[in-house]
Parts: C-alpha cells; sequence; structure tokens
C-alpha cells in the first residue's frame, strides 16, 4: 500500500464511523419514540402505570436488548444475557443424556438424532 492511498483509506473509515453514528442515533430515536408512544398509549390505560419519557424508553430498549438479546433475525444466534444464564443453570441436567432443549446451538454428539425432532 502506497502513502497517497493511506490517507483516502483514513477518511473512508472516519466517514464510515460517522456514517454508523448518525444512524444509530437516528434509529434510537425512531426506535425510543415508538416504544413511548405505544407505552404511553397503552400501559397507563390497561394497568395504571405511569407514562414514560423519552429517555426512559431508550433505557427500556437497552435493558430488553442486555436481557433477551438482539432483535431481529439476521440467521446467527445471539442470546442476551438470560438465556445464556438458564443455559448455564441447566447444562448439567440437560446434557446428561442430552435431552436438548438448545437444538441449534447444542453441539453435543445427539445433535442430529430424532430427539430433537
Amino acid at each position: 500500500m502506497t502513502n497517497s492511498a493511506s490517507p483516502h483509506r483514513a477518511l473512508l473509515i472516519i466517514g464510515h464511523v460517522l456514517l454508523g453514528a448518525v444512524l444509530g442515533t437516528g434509529l434510537a430515536l425512531v426506535f425510543g419514540l415508538g416504544v413511548q408512544f405505544l407505552w404511553n398509549d397503552l400501559m397507563p390505560g390497561l394497568f395504571h402505570v405511569p407514562a414514560l419519557t423519552f429517555k426512559q424508553a431508550v433505557a427500556m430498549i437497552i435493558l430488553a436488548r442486555l436481557l433477551f438479546g438482539r432483535f431481529g433475525s439476521s440467521g446467527k444466534k445471539h442470546h442476551g444475557w438470560l438465556h445464556r444464564h438458564h443455559q448455564h443453570a441447566r447444562g448439567a441436567a440437560t446434557h446428561t443424556g442430552c435431552r436438548c432443549w438448545s437444538r441449534p446451538a447444542c453441539g453435543c454428539a445427539e445433535a442430529d438424532t430424532d430427539i430433537h425432532s
């Protein structure tokens, strides 16, 4: 790589970082406002809970992400803390004789048998 390509590459990286920051901020704004609107429209009337601020709505999205994993389906399994906690707690009982409850992620020798069907 020559020296003339290095500044171009640095600008490209900076551009991608800035674009990611703008898109991330935009998505946080859209999802935060969506959660805030839905919560404030439904929950106070149904369960008599207080309304949410925008900051609380974004915090709820972050909390849900931490507990339950990523949103959407990218073809990969992205499990959150809650799933990993249950998998660890049940690991000894489920993989002894493998009556496996997490079929694709199991990795045990019986993963392709009819137990999972």
